[in-house]
């Protein structure tokens, strides 16, 4: 069963500046942009956040319903499956060709990640059911992504799907594919988001984070997702 996070009745939209700058500058200078979208106001404090937490141990399984993955605890996740790790080993995978990542997108030395081998078929690796949202809002669904395949690898890239949809998942109300990531010859963070206007009538979601790479060989599919928020986008407060 999904785990479900509410905000309050009164349809709050809770803004902190100090907290949208920081995620604007991670944006700007620690990481690529993919596609990304602005903010024209300030954004609130997360409704719903998944760092994968913070552990010197090994990470384990996601809650049942959050991905259609299979948990593993092998150094390399094998097609169809993920690992939550601080560090990921990566050039003992593949014959060497995938990054060795030494910290999560943040750089925290205990923070996880979770590292995918997505393969070819329609899996999810996020879902997410929120509801209590404000009508007539606009939202920022957002995460950060790094392709695992270096340059040498010559293979199809990870193309990877947010949507908004209806509370149960059958409508797709918004959706925004990051396109094939570019592969580097370092591992190399990227920021995606997408934005939802909410109507009058609809104050519950369910927020997807998917493969769009139908096909691809898992071998080729594999990338690392951290740092995903779902977050207001209010009016511009000014300070001072």
């Amino acid at each position: 069963m999904n785990r479900e996070k509410r905000i309050s009745p009164s349809c709050k939209i809770r803004t902190t500046i100090r907290y949208g700058l920081f995620f604007l500058a991670m944006a700007i200078d620690c990481c690529s942009e993919v596609k990304a979208q602005v903010c024209s106001g300030s954004l609130g404090d997360p409704i719903i956040s998944e760092s994968y937490g913070q552990s010197k141990a090994a990470g384990k399984a996601l809650p049942q319903g959050i991905t259609t993955l299979a948990f593993s605890d092998a150094n390399c996740p094998v097609e169809g499956s993920y690992i939550i790790a601080k560090t990921f080993a990566g050039e003992d995978c593949q014959q060497g060709n995938w990054h060795s990542v030494p910290s999560d997108h943040t750089g925290d030395s205990n923070g996880q990640m979770m590292i995918i081998n997505a393969g070819g078929e329609r899996n999810t690796y996020y879902t997410q059911r929120i509801s209590g949202l404000c009508p007539n809002t606009t939202y920022q669904f957002s995460g950060y992504l790094l392709n695992l395949n270096k340059p040498s690898a010559g293979a199809a890239m990870p193309d990877i799907k947010f949507s908004v949809e209806t509370e149960g998942g059958a409508t797709e109300l918004a959706a925004a594919p990051t396109g094939p990531l570019e592969a580097h010859d370092k591992p190399e963070w990227f920021f995606f988001n997408m934005y939802y206007t909410t109507p009058a009538n609809k104050s519950e979601v369910l927020v997807r984070i998917a493969n769009n790479a139908i096909g691809n060989n898992g071998n080729t599919n594999a990338f690392i997702l951290d740092d995903i928020a779902f977050r207001a986008c209010g009016p511009i407060v000014q300070t001072g």
